[in-house]
This record gives C-alpha cells, structure tokens and sequence, in this order.
C-alpha cells in the first residue's frame, strides 16, 4: 500500500480527479446543452414507463411489495453500479485516485481518520450510495486503504447515503415546513456524516484496538481469486476502453452477488414487520426516547418508517403536521432523525454489505445510525 500512496502523479491524473468530483457532485444536475454532459444522473437516464401506472422513477411498478418489489429495485440499480465502478476504474486508470490521496489526506485524516483517496468516494456517496459503496470496496481490495479506514469510510456513506438526491426529492414534500433555511438543514444533515465516521473511529478505539488490521491478507485472498481490482489495471498497459469493459463486469460482478440478494432480504424482512405488527411495537418502545427531545409517540412511526423507506417516513411525517399531530418546529427536529437512519434496513446490504465489511460490525453501524438520529435531533433542537 506504500509503494501505491508514494507513486509520483501527473498532471492528467489531477486533471482526471476534477473532472470526476465535477462529474458526481451534481454541480451541474438539471443543466441543459453541453453542461450535462458533466453530470453523472445525465447517463444514468431514465426507465420508460411499462403502463400509465408506473413510477417515472423507474421499471417498479406501483403497487407493488415483498421480494418481488425488492427484486425489481435491485434491477433499477444495477446501471448505477455498473456505469459508476467502470467510470471510477477509468479515473483511477488516469492518476485520478492518486491525486486524491496527494490533496485530500491533510483534510480527510483530521476530519474521519482516512486517507484522501477517499475523498471522491465521498463526493460520490452525495448522489449515489450504490456506486460509494463499490468504490469503498475497490479501494481496500486496490490496497489504499486499510480495514479500519474502510470501517469509518463505509461509516460516513451508510448515514443519509446520496443525501443530496434524497433531500431534494423524498423531503420535498417536507421542506415547505421547515423552521430553520433549507440550506442549515442540509449542512446539519451532511455533518451527521462526518460524525458517524467518528463515532466509528471512537468504537475502534475502545473496543477494537487488539485487532489486527487484516487488510493484507485480505488483499492477498482477492487477488488470488482474481476480482479484478482497480489496481491491477492501472499497473497493465491497458486502454481506456478495455479498462471500462473490465470494470464494468466487476460492477455487475459486485451487484449481483452483493447487492441484489441484500435487498430481497432487507424487504422479506419489512414484510416480515408490517405483517407481525412489530413495527408499532417498536414504535412504542421509542416514544419516551422522543418525549426527550419534546417529540410526541406518534414521531417513532415516520421514523420507523424512515429506516425502512424514506419516502414511506417522510410521507407520514407530512400526514403528521398537516393533522395537528405535530408541529412545524416538531417536524423541523424530526427531520434530520428521519434522515440519519433513512433506508438503514436495506443499506445495511446496499452499503456497509456490498462495501465488503465484516457482518460482526453490522450491530455497530445500526447503533451508529440511532446515535447519529439522536445527535441530529439534539442539533437542530437548539436551533429551531
């Protein structure tokens, strides 16, 4: 891993890293002509619609549920991972990642405890948690980072993953009630992240500081098994295009064997609660918890909802407020709470698994997501 930070860098590798945080950080999402050319979502597309009925969103159907929901989601996300891993592998071709590791550490070590080559792994996580976590997972298997560094990386990517897509598409329907500006929320909301990094830097301290880190053997394992790792075609004398080819088949490598199965099993699983009544129970549970933070039992259910679907939660807190349940300033706490365990159910598979972390670790990053919850609705209580 040395031998990779400590190789010199020239200036199209530098020029290939601005490019790819132009490219993934939707500074120009939404622009028309040739400024869309500089925007990930423009090649990401759009599904037609299979009826009337449909989601513009995508292939799902509406009125769909279970594992053949899931499966239909899983589909719609393949092109993400493909596209985003084979694009990623090209810029690493380039220098683009190396470049990363040079301008970034001085920032990204302090902030999270990472090298900079993480940076555009964590510019990429704002719109897409599908292609952060396949980039989380080729830099540790490329030897950048280490298993701790990966930890707290995946950390960061699991709270409110493609936070800035979700904030202005699921939360639109909240926003109209905020009592804070739209964008202070947002910063509170992308801060959150950077705590979950350290809250999991604070774990590795106390509780697993005996651990080896187990990054060589690991790296050994993978090459063996061939996965095809970024870092193996960077040292060939391969082409861009025969790069993206390359990549793109570890892309769909890494969907189907990670990240498919993972969603099946995170909506069995919600169907699971909808159909036991376990999720008004829990619902229960966590209503003295809220009355902490002046937030009425009824709060848990949006939340809840939340670490299942965001849409499902944001949706009821909106019911919430429009009946009198509760009010402005009471949505205004629950929002970054709704988005800090937003979709956690399912990202525990689309994130944290298809990054390739240790299971054994799953426990610590849903209790990271609760404490971030808290610490979210801690903030924004002082303010509104």
């Amino acid at each position: 891993m040395d031998d990779i930070k400590n190789e010199k860098v020239g200036v199209v590798g530098y020029l290939a890293l601005l490019f790819a945080a132009v490219f993934f950080s939707g500074i120009f999402a939404g622009k028309d002509g040739i400024l869309s050319a500089l925007d990930f979502q423009t090649y990401l597309g759009s599904y037609g619609k299979i009826a009337e009925t449909a989601y513009s969103s995508g292939i799902v159907g509406s009125g769909g549920s279970g594992v053949r929901e899931g499966f239909f989601q899983a589909i719609s996300i393949a092109p993400v991972m493909i596209f985003s891993v084979a694009f990623i592998g090209c810029i690493d071709h380039l220098g683009g990642l190396r470049a990363a590791q040079k301008i970034l550490t001085p920032l990204t070590k302090p902030l999270m405890g990472v090298p900079g080559v993480c940076g555009l792994a964590m510019i990429i996580n704002w719109q897409s948690s599908d292609a952060s976590s396949a980039q989380a997972r080729d830099l540790y298997d490329s030897g950048y980072i280490s298993r701790k560094e990966r930890e707290r990386l995946v950390a960061y990517e699991f709270i409110t993953a493609a936070c800035i897509g979700v904030f202005f598409s699921n939360g639109a329907i909240i926003l109209p009630y905020l009592t804070i500006p739209t964008g202070l929320m947002l910063v509170i909301i992308v801060t959150n992240k950077f705590v979950a990094a350290n809250l999991m830097r604070l774990y590795q301290l106390l509780f697993d500081r005996k651990n080896p880190d187990e990054h060589a053997e690991t790296k050994a394992k993978d090459t063996a098994a061939g996965t095809g790792s970024s870092a193996e075609s960077k040292k060939s004398k391969k082409g861009l295009i025969e790069v993206f080819f390359e990549q793109g088949a570890f892309g769909f490598k890494l969907w189907f064997e990670k990240v498919c199965v993972a969603i099946i099993f995170g909506y069995a699983v919600v169907e699971f609660l909808k159909i036991t009544g376990l999720m008004n129970v829990i619902s229960m549970v966590f209503s003295p918890i809220l009355g902490l933070l002046g937030l009425p039992g009824e709060a848990a259910i949006a939340i809840l909802s939340s670490y299942m679907t965001l849409p499902a939660g944001c949706a009821i807190a909106a019911s919430l407020v429009q009946d009198g349940t509760i009010t402005a300033s009471q949505l205004t706490v629950l929002f970054p709470m709704m988005y800090a365990v937003s979709s956690n159910l399912l990202y525990i598979g689309r994130v944290v698994g298809a990054s390739g972390v240790d299971s054994k670790k799953y426990p610590v990053y849903i209790v990271i997501g609760l404490l971030c919850a808290v610490i979210g609705g801690l903030a924004v209580s002082f303010i509104a």
